[in-house]
């Protein structure tokens, strides 16, 4: 068992008892497995769609947009 569930004290005890001749163990650094499956994927997925000529591609954003937009001065007056 991975991720947060592994840690449920409740969901464990009604597995050890189902699953007693299995010998069920739960690893303390389980609820990160999904992490890092999920970062794992992620780095597959954008070298395949690198390789393809294929990444999403976004305009530079404006970090000052939103402060001009709301009526702030830009640094340095003006």
């Amino acid at each position: 068992m991975t991720g947060g569930l592994a840690l449920d004290t409740g969901l464990l005890a009604a597995l050890k008892e189902c699953l007693t001749e299995q010998g069920l163990e739960v690893e303390a650094n389980s609820i990160y497995a999904g992490a890092m499956g999920a970062a794992i994927w992620g780095a597959f997925r954008y070298d395949k769609l690198a390789g393809l000529g294929l990444l999403p591609t976004c305009p530079p954003y404006d970090f000052g947009r939103r402060e001009r937009s709301l009526g702030f001065a830009q640094a340095g007056g003006a």
